[in-house]
């Protein structure tokens, strides 16, 4: 999810339920936005659902993204832009 006009980066971060996001980052260059995700599992002895949970971020950028490529800090891979929850 991205407004390429506005130094506000949204991004859909999927996770298991037990894990939690705890803030984001990013990293900027003239080409690219590397984001990073603060990840934490919880420490629950608990079996933890095998399903996929999504959690909406925002990062503040020093400016518009442009046309800037964005990559997963976890993956090095490029992440799809233009998305939207519905």
């Amino acid at each position: 999810m991205t407004n390429d006009d506005a130094p506000i980066l949204g991004c859909f971060i999927p996770h298991i339920p037990c894990d939690t996001i705890h803030g984001a980052r990013a990293y900027e260059t003239d080409r690219l936005v590397v984001v990073d995700v603060d990840e934490r599992r919880s420490d629950s002895a608990e079996a933890c659902p095998a399903i996929l949970k999504t959690d909406t971020i925002t990062i503040t950028l020093a400016r518009p993204l442009g046309d800037r490529l964005v990559l997963d800090s976890g993956t090095g891979l490029p992440v799809l832009r233009g998305l939207s929850r519905r």
